[in-house]
């Protein structure tokens, strides 16, 4: 078993001796989506992320007290009663098997109730069965955790490396049964892998076809409610549609209109401004970002001369997540809260750092202030001068007149809803006010920001970037150390393939997602926004259905 604690801030660490945790429960850092939920109360058990005092504390299970802390909401959905009789959520019973694994006196024998409950409460979900798993093995009832590994597998449990550095399933690794069974697994794993095939070069209206036969049993096996889709070609945006549902909890179906709260294409948006500004030359991307922020406090001038705009764009600036117990002394600025700096790593180790965004939006801020007036003005729309250039350097220019980067409510807009893991919904923040924070958007959208990126503009839309300048986005610097292959240029995940290059645009976060993919050379690419944690995967099998490559 692993164990997901929230530490620093609102990620999951993994420690060993313990339960695995839907990795669905990761929630953002500031700027990259806290804050208190908006909304009315939910008819069945949420997550709703609430941000607290910003103390950085490490604790399981999760407490009022945590930096961000979950607030389990637990009224009965009147359409499914068996699913919350008892007043939970899956995560509360996985936070209770946590807390009964690493218990004293009669806690292993309360994580097996929970574990039970948890199986009971989702039969679907393959996770609920291996937590299973893992108890009944640490409790030595061999035949009960293999029937329920097992069972897992049936479900789709995939996670080969995690299942192979398990501590907890080592009571089971000497019984034939179970390596029967990691083998099915294994094999599983390689027949249902993404085969890598040519670019489709046949009529798009034939992927559209394949796209609306293929595309709900796809969803349907990674329990994903609904998706959003638009698919380009010819460098142009030809087709969207949506599938499923906005939210667990009702039958709406998902428009093309339903907004999807991502931070992926925020990053590239941050990436597309600071191009802009470097090609007006109000800055280069070379300046330290010293230079035009103080968000940032270096130890060394040395150091801080070496940490460039352009390199916390393509994430070798040193910059990591901060994991700590308590602040650093003195510290009271949220960038710093969240951020370290390793002089070691500068230049020559790629190390992702989306908060480092955080800082190049600060810095755009500096760069756009007109010293005659505040530092930041916000309204409905805008979160301050960063949203102000957002709007009218790329959305406007782009007719991306559905993208928001300021203030929503469900109450004025059709916003999707998130999932864990398990299929708990979440109740996020709405109102992402500073810099570089996720935006509000449509696939139909994110098609025209596409068409942008391959160098295409419809009739009357002006360029918002040279052609160089977008080439330069997609030049890779070192490669990803956890995906091999693939580079990151700036705001951009680039790999060079059989079929060309590729790149693409990625993210989850509670419980919405999204994949952008193109093929600069073969002028097509699609965007795919989810709205559920185990999403990727069957974007990944939406995209290769729809384009081919990789």
């Amino acid at each position: 078993m692993t164990r997901n604690t929230l530490s620093g801030g609102g990620r999951l660490a993994r420690r060993s001796s313990a339960l695995r945790v839907a990795a669905a429960i990761v929630v953002g850092l500031g700027g990259w989506g806290s804050g208190a939920a908006s909304g009315q109360i939910p008819d069945v058990g949420v997550i709703r992320i609430t941000e607290s005092d910003g103390r950085f504390r490490t604790s399981a299970p999760l407490t009022r007290e945590d930096p961000y802390w979950f607030q389990f909401d637990t009224l009965v959905d009147p359409r499914k009663p068996d699913r919350g009789t008892r007043g939970r959520v899956a995560e509360q019973l996985v936070y209770e098997i946590i807390s009964g694994m690493t218990g004293p006196g009669d806690g292993p024998a309360k994580a097996e109730q929970a574990a039970r409950e948890l199986v009971a409460f989702v039969p679907e979900r393959p996770a609920a069965h291996y937590n299973l798993a893992c108890v009944l093995a640490s409790r030595g009832k061999i035949n009960e955790a293999l029937d329920a590994y097992e069972k897992a597998i049936a479900l789709g449990w995939r996670h080969e490396r995690h299942t192979s550095m398990d501590g907890s399933l080592d009571p089971l690794r000497s019984h034939p049964r179970f390596a029967a069974l990691t083998e099915r697994m294994t094999r599983l794993v390689a027949e249902e892998a993404v085969t890598p095939r040519p670019i489709r070069t046949d009529a798009w209206q034939t992927a559209v076809g394949d796209l609306e036969r293929e595309a709900p049993a796809i969803l349907a096996r990674h329990h994903v409610p609904g998706a959003s889709i638009a698919l380009v070609s010819d460098g142009r945006v030809v087709w969207t549609g949506a599938f499923g549902r906005k939210d667990e909890r009702s039958d709406e179906r998902l428009s093309m209109g339903t907004l999807f709260r991502v931070d992926g294409p925020a990053r590239l948006l941050t990436a597309i401004v600071a191009m802009q500004l470097h090609e007006r030359q109000a800055w280069s991307l070379d300046d330290p970002l010293s230079k035009w922020t103080s968000a940032l406090r270096f130890g060394s001038l040395d150091f801080a001369r070496d940490v460039t705009i352009r390199r916390a764009l393509n994430h070798t600036a040193g910059l990591a997540a901060r994991r700590l117990t308590e602040p650093a002394e003195g510290v009271d600025d949220e960038i710093n809260r969240t951020i370290v700096l390793d002089p070691s790593r500068v230049g020559v180790k790629y190390t992702w750092a989306p908060e480092a965004y955080l800082a190049v939006g600060r810095a755009v801020e500096k760069a756009l202030a007109n010293p005659d007036t505040a530092d930041q003005r916000e309204s409905d729309e805008f979160d301050g001068y960063f949203g102000e250039r957002v709007r009218a350097g790329v959305l406007t220019p782009l007719r991306m007149n559905a993208t928001r980067t300021g203030y929503v409510t469900r109450e004025r807009f059709d916003v999707a809803t998130g999932h864990s893991e398990y299929g708990t919904p979440y109740l996020a923040a709405m109102e992402p006010r500073k810099p570089a924070s996720p935006i509000f958007t449509t696939a139909g959208d994110l098609g025209l920001l596409l068409e942008f990126m391959l160098g295409s503009h419809a009739d009357g839309v002006r360029p918002v970037l040279t052609i160089e300048s977008i080439a330069s986005m997609h030049a890779p610097g070192l490669e990803h150390p956890a995906l091999a292959g693939w580079h990151f240029g700036l705001g951009i995940e680039v790999r060079e393939t059989e079929f060309g290059r590729c790149a693409q645009v990625s993210s989850v976060r509670q419980g919405v997602g999204c994949l952008m993919r193109w093929y600069p050379d073969s002028k097509c690419g699609v965007v795919i926004l989810f709205n559920a944690d185990t999403g990727l995967p069957a974007a990944e099998r939406l995209a290769n259905l729809s384009l081919g490559g990789i």
